[in-house]
């Protein structure tokens, strides 16, 4: 074993030398669960059970993908406002309370992944 201290706050670091190999046996269905959970991630095997084992957070890529998205339309949805409409004044506050609560969603989101929750 190495002689490599582990930081609790952040116990996955790509600095750390990584000479130990671990290997195990699953059962076919293990496997495929293990398989199933790696395509819902931007990672590799080495580094989920790495992940798992020390209890780091594992995100999925819909995570990513679903900030991404909240973003693309809060931008699609800015540039479908009617400058000069005849729109009623609880009707454009109703739109601007919407493009602030998707705004919101995809930072909280985009918080929680970089935290780790």
């Amino acid at each position: 074993m190495s002689n490599q201290q582990i930081d609790p706050a952040n116990p996955v670091t790509p600095e750390i030398q990584r000479g130990e190999r671990a290997a195990f046996r699953l059962s076919t269905a293990e496997a495929a669960v293990l398989e199933s959970k790696l395509n819902q991630t931007n990672i590799g095997k080495s580094e989920f059970v790495r992940r798992a084992v020390l209890g780091v957070p594992i995100h999925s890529a819909t995570d990513h993908q679903m900030v991404s998205e909240l973003k693309r339309l809060g931008s699609l949805m800015k540039h479908q406002y009617p400058k000069n409409s005849n729109w009623l004044d609880h009707e454009k506050r109703d739109y601007w309370q919407l493009m602030t609560r998707l705004n919101n969603l995809a930072q909280t989101l985009q918080d929680n992944i970089l935290k780790g929750q």
